[in-house]
């Protein structure tokens, strides 16, 4: 296949968001739609380190709209935080942190009981890398696909510039790169066009415990509530965490709250228990379920996704885990995700079982359980019309 790389500057750009418009007169390939050629500085002239998002952290949300206006696909970047961890270890300390910056989880084994983070102090810091960020990575409908000649406006609203210490602003402002074809590769020919959206949703949790409850005498909270959300919808996967306090820090945003443990989750499904024997009950149960229906993931070491792995037992502040100088992070029980598999339509009602411990402030102060959904949808090219996509009923 012959293509060549075409510039798309902004339509308008400002500090909030920025449009770029494809006119749809030649086929472009959709799995290579990505920005690049920007960069980023501090008006505090300070370092810059992303989290667990990377540079896709700069992006608070991005919308796919066709020609008649209709938003084909929207992104949810908590959903990042998660998708990046798919690369193995080799890619993420190499091509993962030069390209998308993301928080350190490569690690080095010096001996078979040692191993260190591949992060180097004060390098690496985001001012001084060239921007790149891979907009058909994000977008399960630019998966989808692989042809196109269709007209496209992306719209990237940017995070507020006071959401990184010290403010940052576009030194030079992001270019879109499509890759015209040039051969005689014909264009997609299915009219409807079927794939996931992320779609969010979160539930408050009241604490039954507060900073200062010792770890032997803490309480569990226990949740059983129904989602209306994703009645009528074809989901795939349902991703949970305990959203981290982010106070200020952009590298926080997207990571597992470490105080949250001994967690267990099930669904009932239209009335049907989706998990027999009490759903997933341990850390380890929540790891199984989560490699077989999401795929590996890449972690730093085992403490990183477990909590309580300390040296000396009760004692919290022996932990044993890895620390990221540049983020000032202990990856303690910080990337502890959850991925129950559905794969099955919701006729009349979802409802989230869940049992933990953590901590709070104050007993009064939320907490919030975070969702994340992959719901099918469809796109039809001809008409321009969108939907969820549901399973015909036979009788």
């Amino acid at each position: 296949m012959e293509n060549r790389s075409v510039l798309i500057l902004p339509t308008s750009i400002d500090s909030r968001r920025a449009y770029y418009t494809i006119p749809g007169n030649y086929k472009y390939l959709t799995n290579k739609i990505r920005l690049t050629d920007f960069k980023i500085k501090n008006e505090g002239s300070k370092p810059i380190y992303f989290g667990s998002k990377g540079v896709y952290q700069l992006i608070k949300n991005i919308s796919f709209i066709d020609k008649t206006g209709v938003v084909i696909d929207t992104l949810n970047s908590d959903y990042i935080a998660i998708k990046l961890l798919s690369a193995p270890n080799s890619t993420q300390r190499d091509i993962n942190r030069n390209m998308f910056q993301s928080q350190c989880v490569s690690i080095n084994t010096l001996s078979m009981g040692q191993k260190q983070l591949t992060e180097i102090p004060q390098q690496q810091d985001a001012t001084k890398l060239s921007g790149y960020i891979d907009l058909s990575f994000l977008s399960n409908y630019l998966q989808a696909r692989k042809i196109s000649d269709d007209f496209l406006q992306i719209v990237i609203e940017f995070i507020d510039t006071l959401d990184i210490d010290g403010g940052y602003s576009f030194s030079v402002n992001p270019s879109l790169y499509v890759e015209e074809v040039l051969s005689a590769e014909p264009v997609d020919s299915n009219d409807v066009i079927v794939y996931d959206m992320i779609v969010p949703d979160k539930l408050v949790l009241k604490p039954e415990n507060t900073d200062l409850t010792l770890e032997t005498d803490l309480k569990y909270t226990e949740y059983e509530t129904r989602m209306n959300s994703y009645n009528n919808q074809l989901i795939s996967n349902l991703y949970f965490y305990i959203a981290k306090s982010i106070n200020g820090k952009i590298f926080d945003a997207g990571l597992n709250d470490r105080n949250a443990q001994e967690q267990e989750f099930n669904v009932l499904l239209d009335g049907l228990q989706l998990k027999p024997f009490g759903g997933l009950t341990t850390d380890a149960q929540r790891l199984a379920s989560f490699v077989d229906n999401h795929g590996d993931m890449c972690l730093p070491d085992i403490s990183s996704y477990y909590a309580n792995i300390r040296s000396v037992f009760h004692d919290k502040n022996a932990k044993v885990a890895l620390y990221n100088p540049n983020t000032n992070q202990n990856y303690d029980n910080m990337l502890s995700y959850t991925c129950l598999g559905i794969n099955k339509q919701i006729n009349s009602e979802i409802v989230i079982q869940y049992k933990g411990k953590f901590r709070g402030t104050t007993l009064n102060e939320p907490v919030f359980l975070q969702i994340l959904a992959e719901v099918k949808r469809y796109y039809k090219r001809s008409t321009g019309f969108t939907g969820n996509y549901i399973l015909q009923q036979t009788v």
